[in-house]
């Protein structure tokens, strides 16, 4: 199962029968954001969208927590880290340690590790890489299924498959192997193929003559003029030099259909 699959959206489903709907879309869009960056090697902090995703787990808390009120989403959270320490405070005979403790615990860690470690942190020389991607993804589908298990009102075996469909990682749809990278399905145009390993360095870009070695056509000719086309509807932007990296298009366009692209590994 896939993020976006059932599990996520069974899981927006339940969360709404108990929380603002406006607050469980914020959540679940940017946990899907995560995840999805993630599939597609875009490391950076504001790619990953953790600050927004902790942002929208707070609200949550909060609504729980206070009644029904929270912060509105429209703008930032002020204080964050103060009020996510404050939780802390809460009665212990009324509150849930999931809500008042181990999320708010989970949430500061993501905000951190992704806020200061960024370039725009505190910490210039220390740039996101894909240790702090993996750890910000995994604490996020921690903090799911616990919002999950606080509120489906499921036996328990439901609960745990959906907690299972919810975290389920896809397999990879790029094979790499001595430097050199592949689709996993053979199904492919050579201009999908083209379009899809380049999403996948991305944010770098890919050399022709990589292009040439990973997509094997038999016309290199062709191939260039492939990347051409591309460059020209805006899909790639190729140097005089050779060197292809993705534009906003292409990435739109990979996207949108890389599930459908998606097939177990031989």
């Amino acid at each position: 199962m896939v993020c976006g699959g059932l599990g996520v959206q069974r899981t927006h489903e339940i969360l709404c029968t108990v929380h603002p709907p406006e607050l469980v879309d914020e959540a679940v869009n940017a946990y899907r954001s995560i995840v999805r960056n993630l599939q597609l090697r875009r490391y950076g902090a504001s790619e990953l969208n953790a600050e927004r995703f902790v942002e929208a787990v707070y609200r949550l808390v909060e609504c729980h927590t206070r009644g029904g009120e929270y912060t509105p989403p429209a703008g930032k959270v002020p204080d964050l880290v103060d009020k996510l320490l404050g939780l802390a405070d809460l009665p212990a005979a009324t509150c849930d340690e999931c809500f008042r403790l181990h999320i708010p615990r989970v949430l500061l860690a993501i905000y951190q590790v992704r806020t200061e470690r960024a370039p725009a942190g505190g910490d210039p020389g220390a740039n996101p890489d894909l240790a702090d991607a993996i750890l910000v993804t995994t604490c996020a589908d921690w903090v799911m299924a616990r919002l999950l298990c606080a509120t489906c009102g499921l036996a328990p075996p439901e609960t745990q498959e959906l907690v299972q469909r919810l975290t389920a990682r896809p397999t990879p749809i790029v094979w790499e192997i001595g430097g050199t990278r592949r689709p996993v399905t053979h199904s492919l145009t050579v201009r999908d193929t083209v379009l899809l390993l380049l999403a996948d360095a991305y944010p770098g870009g890919v050399t022709t003559d990589d292009l040439a070695s990973s997509v094997e056509v038999r016309d290199d000719t062709y191939l260039e003029r492939l990347v051409r086309q591309l460059h020209t509807s805006r899909f790639v932007e190729l140097t005089p030099f050779g060197h292809c990296t993705i534009r906003p298009a292409g990435m739109r366009y990979v996207e949108s259909r890389v599930q459908s692209w998606r097939q177990p590994p031989e």
